[in-house]
């Protein structure tokens, strides 16, 4: 399950990437590009943002392992706030 919004003329949030219990560790990476990928071709943000708890090492390395960056915390500062910037990105 995914759900983006597109915040900005320039940015797409994600603000959830749940993958179900039984099909955890099968594919992820291939799910998250592929997200990745339908939100570039439909929105055409110059950033996809996403953000994870500080404690998730799992979602921080899958995020990273795509092209994420990143890029301080929220507001709140409570999670980590990570980022793909196609202006400066050639991957996905």
């Amino acid at each position: 399950f995914t759900m983006w919004a597109q915040t900005s003329d320039q940015m797409t949030e994600i603000w959830r990437f749940m993958i179900a219990h039984k099909f955890q560790l099968k594919g992820r990476t291939i799910a998250l590009l592929a997200i990745i990928k339908e939100i570039k071709n439909q929105n055409k943000p110059e950033i996809i943002e996403i953000c994870y708890s500080q404690s998730n090492t799992v979602a921080e390395a899958l995020y990273l392992s795509v092209g994420f960056k990143e890029n301080g915390m929220d507001e709140d500062g409570e999670e980590k706030l990570a980022v793909i910037d196609f202006r400066n990105h050639t991957q996905t």
